[in-house]
């Protein structure tokens, strides 16, 4: 069966089979609060995570990155150099045909002396919903420790770890991944 992600409608497919993505799950039960659908946040989250995929794929054009997103690309290598982070999978989409989901964690790589990592990039404001977010990306991606990387505008970093709750937020997670299934007739 062909599995495909199309980025323009954030839609994954499995032999023509529509499959629920972390986020719409997540999103579907409220979880995602309006501050974090703000038009203008959204943009510069955009652009300041397409900044350090092609810093992470080498393909980065210095110049051509705007004064609002430097600082946000400055804190993520800053981060990959304090934590010796290296990429191994960059934005790629990953699904469990089984439990009818997908979804596309930021990067997987290995960090801090050689842990395998499932790494999620943020601009605004912690959120709740940050942990169950990656509670899905470790069940497309298990054997992971999970940590949000949120940057910030002043060219810092806060690297959040979810270990502690990881159990608790995959339980969260899996609960809403059933009844979006239930609700939805699948």
């Amino acid at each position: 069966m062909s599995f495909q992600f199309d980025p323009a409608t954030h839609t994954y497919t499995l032999g023509g089979r529509r499959l629920f993505s972390v986020t719409e799950i997540l999103d579907f039960h409220g979880f995602i609060s309006e501050f974090s659908k703000d038009e203008e946040r959204a943009h510069i989250g955009q652009a300041a995570h397409l900044a350090c995929q092609l810093d992470d794929e080498h393909d980065l054009m210095e110049g051509s990155i705007h004064s609002v997103i430097r600082p946000y690309l400055d804190a993520w290598r800053l981060f990959k150099a304090e934590s010796a982070f290296i990429p191994e999978q960059i934005e790629t989409p990953l699904y469990l045909e089984d439990l009818g989901f997908a979804g596309t964690p930021d990067r997987l790589g290995v960090g801090f002396k050689n842990k395998k990592l499932l790494v999620d990039i943020k601009t605004g404001s912690k959120q709740k919903y940050w942990g169950f977010q990656l509670a899905g990306y470790c069940i497309l991606a298990p054997g992971r420790i999970p940590y949000v990387v949120q940057l910030m505008p002043d060219g810092r970093y806060k690297c959040h770890s979810y270990l502690a709750t990881i159990v608790e937020d995959m339980a969260v997670f899996q609960a809403a991944l059933t009844i979006t299934r239930v609700k939805e007739g699948m």
